[in-house]
């Protein structure tokens, strides 16, 4: 991961669902029951722009399995703004891998 040139952090621009339980996982059919679910997704922010769903689950950053809500928002936060960053990402029963080009941004991703 790097840094950008200006030094500004990456911003996704989701706001995570902190419930998110690895049983949860299961029953959704992701076997490792890792990954965090977005709850929601912000206008204009790299997530809009890259077509990240409510409801979809981020189980990859940068070939990175991410195992809860603070490891992908570090992950985020240590990666420069405006630096593209592959994300697998399941959705409605299938995982597949999105191209994100991360925004600038000082404020982490929020949990509600």
């Amino acid at each position: 991961m790097t840094t950008s040139k200006n030094g500004r952090r990456g911003f996704l621009g989701v706001f995570l669902d902190s419930k998110y339980t690895a049983t949860q996982a299961a029953e959704l059919g992701i076997e490792s029951g890792r990954g965090v679910r977005v709850k929601s997704v912000q206008a204009d922010t790299a997530a809009e722009k890259a077509d990240l769903r409510a409801d979809d689950v981020i189980l990859e950053f940068e070939g990175i399995e991410v195992n809860d809500d603070d490891h992908l928002i570090r992950l985020i936060g240590l990666t420069g703004s405006m630096t593209t960053v592959r994300l697998k990402v399941f959705r409605d029963g299938k995982a597949f891998e999105a191209a994100v080009q991360l925004g600038e941004g000082s404020e982490f991703e929020v949990r509600e």
